[in-house]
């Protein structure tokens, strides 16, 4: 099931299934949303809400749950008009794991999977990206 988040506030965070990420608000120009993406309280990535196409998937990593087993993350933006993507973690031997990704202010989103996964597809109508998680 997909969950949808409305924009955080300034002082608003996200934890993932794993607790060592987060994602919190960013500044961002009038009228533009803009996220910051944390692993141990440590800066890793920014995504600024921007009407240039930038491609679905900004990145991908491995990591490990709360269990303490492989896990596997995805995030980028939204497609102009699209209201979600379909996301796919694909692992060796035909390993899959589809999923519904989070939505952020109707802008950004990003999947978990449990896991380790060498590949990640993101599809929204005839749109698709790919990437491997780093």
């Amino acid at each position: 099931m997909q969950t949808r988040y409305p924009a955080l506030a300034d002082d608003e965070r996200i934890t993932l299934s794993s607790p060592h990420w987060s994602i919190r608000a960013a500044k961002a120009g009038p009228g533009r949303h803009a996220i910051a993406l944390y692993h141990h309280d440590e800066f890793v990535d920014v995504l600024v809400q921007t009407p240039i196409d930038q491609g679905m998937i900004r990145d991908a990593w491995h990591g490990t749950g709360p269990d303490g087993e492989p896990w596997t993350m995805a995030w980028g933006r939204l497609p102009a008009g699209a209201g979600t993507v379909d996301v796919e973690f694909t692992g060796r031997g035909r390993t899959s794991h589809r999923t519904e990704p989070s939505v952020l202010a109707e802008v950004f989103w990003f999947a978990e999977a449990p896991g380790r996964f060498h590949r990640v597809s993101a599809s929204s109508g005839e749109l698709r990206d790919v990437v491997r998680p780093g």
